[in-house]
């Protein structure tokens, strides 16, 4: 599974056509992208947040994932 997601990655980086073609990469490839976009603004809000103000990493992870449903829904809706 890993490297099925690593196919997709360097696909998308080369700009490959072949990627956006087939939907077989849409449906599995869409937990792993949503998962590492978690992963990534919890780091860097726990990074934002402990440079300003002194929060707990919980609450800077749960932020994380709220902006990123708010982001979602945003761009459903357009």
């Amino acid at each position: 599974m890993f490297a099925a997601f690593l196919n997709i990655i360097v696909k998308s980086l080369k700009l490959d056509r072949s990627l956006y073609r087939e939907s077989k990469y849409f449906g599995e490839a869409a937990i792993y992208f949503a998962g590492l976009i978690m992963i990534l603004d919890g780091v860097a809000g726990a990074v934002a947040a402990n440079t300003i103000v002194k929060t707990s990493i919980g609450m800077a992870g749960l932020t994380a994932i709220l902006t990123w449903f708010v982001w979602a829904i945003l761009i459903f809706v357009i």
